[in-house]
């Protein structure tokens, strides 16, 4: 149950690269998303969305940034990039 509990922030960011990623780049579904993450994401974000402290990604886990940031504002992130970070568009 823990492991569950602690990935439920994961789903939301995967949920939300479903609904913004264009279907050419293969999230079409649930399983496309975390392919797409593993793919484009977690070399930053870590495989569990935990960060990387060393290069100071965020901790999607962490109930603090999910009320900091907004399902718009997380999409914005993920299309346009985020400046001064090294987040790629």
């Amino acid at each position: 149950m823990k492991t569950f509990v602690q990935l439920t922030p994961c789903l939301g960011i995967l949920a939300i690269i479903v609904m913004t990623v264009p279907p050419a780049f293969g999230a079409t579904s649930k399983s496309g998303a975390k392919q797409l993450f593993e793919s484009k994401c977690s070399q930053c974000h870590g495989p569990n969305g935990k960060g990387i402290a060393a290069i100071h990604s965020p901790n999607f886990t962490s109930p603090k940034w999910e009320a900091e940031h907004s399902d718009q504002r997380i999409i914005s992130m993920i299309t346009n990039g985020e400046k001064g970070t090294m987040m790629p568009a």
